[in-house]
Formats: structure tokens, sequence, C-alpha cells
């Protein structure tokens, strides 16, 4: 457990000594006692004055406020010092001196990860004091705090590893600093959307379950009657979590949760100590990843399939959509999300061309006749195979759920959008692993942003201008999101019943015929792709292990003859 000690970790040591100069951090901690106490004494005494509420009340609203500043000094400022302090070791080539010291690859990652920040904790125990006289005066269960403060710090440590890894793959201190509040403002604002709509373990990378089960549980006690539904309806929310047949308590699937993507972050700056050239998953990794995103995936859709009073709570938090818009919207989330992690794991181990030369000459050198699968050189193949099998266990899993659960039901002339989805997927991966591998990453995106991107933009532009909605649908046919969209259409009016106001989707409009053949066209169309991809990567593959074999053929041939020609020559014969 040495390596876990941070007083004594010299990296830690060292970053807090730097951080915690005497003068910066007077100034700071100064700033920061000066705003604690001031929203602490307005809130308070204004609540107070006002004749609202008793003291031991407005202590409690106090709280609330001051959770938020920490939250800002910790989850905001804190991630922002690793991101950019970590972004500028690396540029001042000071972590290739780090990776030659004797230290194990664990103790250089908790030095940065606590030294880093150190002043941002500085500042966070300033605010202990108030948080503390709040709770007391309150009457707040210290065991609660200790629950919710459990669940914070968990979500501190997992955005600080966000800014570590963006550290450590950005090129820049500003881009690190950027990606690491970016992806901050991602976990808060865009990851809970997903979780409105029934996928509920986005929501679990935040604080937000654990602090909303803690108010509704202190509500409940207190005996009072809230002023503000929405803040109630969240707190009966999370006040446990159903996951497959089980209900969890939130604070123990957010550790859940979290560990599971702390661990992923770990693994891929772990990699990035050891060898900055290595890829950011390692093949065995990268199955793991998958299979624990799809398992959350399924979990958080199986009690909507299972349990009514789940499936209504979300239908009453959507209160525009019906149970056949709701199934559609499901199934479609369920290939969003799982189709962009099998996709960002195909890339994350995909080699490079540069990548498998090395390889081939590293296995020549130890006498082996290929690459094995387990080293970064090794093509992304067989993790491709085996990650889209799982992906496909899951789905098949979510159909028979629905199939036999109480909710819903596949009926007659769901079958073929549902496997028209299926298919799709699977061709778009099989197609995007064959042009990876043979042309690179940067190639890749850039086919992607014309082949995807500008064709949906040029429909747009012509059904919207122009009204011809016929080429438009046939010109995005190249982005397999529209296909996606036309079977998801498809797969509601086969469910339907009908939908708002009594009308169909598609069903007896001119579009339907052609949304059809939009299916169709993308399914053929992605089916040839995927051929020719993979064959171009076969050919590629081929053609460099001929050259790389070739090559060390003529150097063992080469290297006799130079040998033979350095060799002494017989002594020189003296006349008479």
């Amino acid at each position: 457990m040495e390596r876990f000690n941070v007083f004594t970790n010299p990296i830690c040591v060292q970053h807090a000594r730097a951080r915690l100069r005497l003068m910066p951090t007077l100034s700071w901690g100064l700033i920061t006692l000066t705003c604690v106490a001031f929203i602490y004494v307005l809130i308070y005494f204004l609540l107070i004055k006002r004749g609202e509420v008793s003291p031991v009340d407005a202590a409690k609203a106090a709280v609330v406020p001051l959770i938020v500043v920490q939250g800002v000094l910790l989850m905001g400022m804190g991630t922002s010092a690793v991101a950019t302090g970590i972004a500028r070791e690396r540029d001042r080539e000071l972590l290739d001196y780090h990776r030659m010291s004797p230290m194990t690859p664990a103790a250089k990652i908790v030095g940065y990860l606590f030294g880093l920040p150190s002043r941002e904790y500085f500042l966070f125990a300033l605010t202990l004091p108030f948080v503390a006289y709040a709770v007391l005066r309150g009457g707040v269960p210290l065991l609660k705090v200790a629950h919710f403060y459990v669940a914070f710090f968990s979500s501190v440590w997992l955005y600080h590893m966000t800014g570590l890894m963006a550290g450590m793959v950005s090129r820049k201190p500003w881009h690190s600093s950027f990606v690491s509040l970016g992806s901050v403002v991602v976990l808060y604002l865009v990851l809970p959307l997903f979780a409105r709509v029934g996928l509920s373990f986005f929501d679990f990378l935040t604080v937000r379950p654990t602090f909303y089960g803690m108010v509704y549980e202190e509500i409940q006690s207190a005996g009072q009657r809230p002023n503000i539904p929405s803040r109630i309806m969240l707190a009966q929310q999370y006040e446990t979590v159903p996951f497959y047949g089980l209900s969890l308590n939130p604070t123990a699937f957010s550790l859940v949760v979290q560990v599971f993507v702390l661990t992923a972050m770990y693994h891929v700056v772990r990699r990035k100590w050891v060898d900055a050239a290595w890829h950011p998953f390692s093949k065995r990794f990268s199955l793991f990843f998958v299979f624990g995103v799809v398992t959350l995936l399924v979990g958080s859709i199986w009690p909507l399939l299972f349990d009514t009073q789940v499936h209504d709570e979300l239908v009453d938090r959507m209160q525009w959509a019906g149970d056949t818009v709701i199934l559609s919207l499901l199934i479609g989330l369920f290939f969003v999300v799982s189709g962009l992690a099998v996709l960002m794991t195909i890339s994350l181990t995909t080699p490079t061309a540069q990548t498998s030369r090395k390889g081939l000459r590293r296995a020549r050198k130890r006498g082996l006749d290929r690459i094995p699968l387990s080293w970064d050189a090794a093509t992304s193949v067989p993790t491709m195979l085996v990650v889209l099998l799982i992906a496909v266990v899951g789905y098949v899993v979510v159909l028979l759920a629905i199939q036999s659960g109480p909710v819903y039901e596949i009926k007659a002339g769901m079958e073929r959008w549902l496997v028209a989805l299926g298919v799709l997927s699977v061709l778009v991966v099989v197609a995007f692993q064959g042009m990876h591998e043979r042309f690179g990453q940067r190639p890749v995106i850039l086919g992607l942003f014309v082949f995807w991107v500008m064709p949906v933009m040029v429909g747009i532009i012509m059904f919207a201008a122009f009204d011809a909605w016929r080429p438009a649908m046939y010109i995005g046919a190249l982005c397999p999101a529209v296909a996606g969209a036309m079977s998801l259409a498809l797969l509601l009016d086969a469910s339907a019943g009908q939908v708002v106001d009594g009308s169909y989707l598609l069903r007896g409009s001119p579009v339907e015929d052609h949304a059809r053949m939009v299916v169709a066209v993308t399914i053929v169309l992605y089916a040839g792709l995927a051929v020719i991809a993979q064959g171009l990567r076969y050919s590629a593959s081929c053609k460099r292990k001929r050259l790389e074999r070739d090559t060390a053929d003529l150097a063992e041939r080469v290297t006799p003859r130079r040998e033979a020609s350095h060799q002494p020559g017989p002594p020189p014969q003296v006349a008479g």
C-alpha cells in the first residue's frame, strides 16, 4: 500500500510544495473564505430575519450552496489544474524523466492525481467549518453527510482522472484544460439527458443521485411539505435504482458505475505512462470495456420492460411520447450507445501501418511466425468480432425481454426492421474497422465527414429550399444514421399503433415506399463497402508482411558478405 501513500510520494510532495506557495495560497484562501462566508451569512440570516423559516431550516438551506462551491473548487478548478499540470510536465519532457524512475506507474499516477490539485484541496478544507456548522445546526445526521461525501469524492477523483487522461493525450496544455472542462460539462449537462429517457446509469456518473436521495430522506424525516415539485420528483426518482430485477442503493450504484469508468481511464493513463506509443486500450481490456457498457445498458433498459411502475414513471416524465415511441426510442438509444462504444474501442485498438511493421520486426526477432493477437501491432479484426458478438448478444437479450415482458411485445411486421437495424450496424462496424486499419485515423475521420455529414446537409438543403424530398432521401442514404432513423420510424408504425393525433408516422404517405428503399439501399451499400474495406485491409497486410520478409531476407544475405569482406586475408609473401 506504499504506492497509495500521498504523504511520502515524491511527485505528490513536489507538486504540493509548488502549488501551496505562501502568497498564491493566501490570496486564493482569502477569496474563498470571503465568498463562502458571504454566501452562508446571506442565506442563513436573510431567511431568519424574514421570518420564513426557523434557524434549523435556514442552516439546512445553506448546505446546498456550500456544496455547490465545493464542487466548483474540486470538480472544476481541480480538474483543470490536473489537466494543465500534467500537459505542462509532458511539454517540458519531465514525464520521460519520471518514466525512468524506479517508482511504479500506480505510484506516479497517484502522485499527480493528488499533488496537482493540492491547492484546490486546501481551499476545499477552508469551506468545511461552514459546512460542519450548517450540518450540526440543521440537525442533519452525520451518517448521511458521510454517505454523501463518499459519492462526492468518487466523482471528484473520476473528474481528476479525466483531466489526467486529457493531459496525457492532448498535445498542448490549453487543449487538455479545454478537454477536461468540456468533459465535466458533458457529464453534468449532456449525459443526464440520456438518463431522462431511460438510460439511468449515465446520471450516476455525477453526485446528483446521491444528493437528491439524501434530500428526499431528510424531507421525509422532517415531515415538511416541499415547495419545489421538480426537486421532490428527482428525489423520489433517485430513492432507489432499478437495475435488472434489483432495487439498488443510489450511492452503491454510483460507486459501481464510477469505478468502472475510473478503471477505464486508469488503464489508459497507465499504458501511456509505460510507453507513450502504446494504444490507449489493450486488446483484452477493450473486451471488458464493451462488456461493461452493454451490461449497464441492458440493465438500465430491463426494468422499463418488466416493471410497469418504472415504465409508467418514464411515461410521466416524457409526456410528449406514447408507449410505442418510447419503445422505438429505447431501441435507438441501445444502438447509439453500444455502437459508439464499439467504434471507439476499435479506433483505440487498431494499429497503424508503422505499428504493424514494428510488430512484424519484433515478432521475427523473437522467432515467431506471426504477431500475437494481444500485441498492439496485431490486427483488430478478432477484437472487432468479439465486441460485435457482445453487442449482438446484448441486443438479443433486449429483444427477448421485450417479447417476454408485460409492457411490450414484438408484433408482426416489426421483425424485419429489428433485423435491418442489427445488420446495418454490423456492416458499418466491419467497414469502419477495415478502412481504419487500411488508411489510418485521420483519413477515416475526414471520410466520415464527407460521406456521413455532408450528404445529410445537402439533403436538408434540397428538402427545405427546393422541396425535393426524394433526391434528399437517397442522398442521405450514404449516412447510416438516416437509414437507422427510417428503420425506427417504420418500426414505430409496425408496432403501432398510432401515434399523436391518431396518425401514423410514415404509413399511408408517399414517403413510406421510399423509406423502405432507403433502408435496403443503405444495407446493400455498406455490405459492399464492408467487403471492399476488408479486402483492402487484407491486401495491405499481406503486402506489408511480404515486404518485411523480403527486407529481412535481403539483410540476412548481405550480412554474411560484409562479414566475409572484413575477415583478414593470408599473410603477404615476402620476395627473396
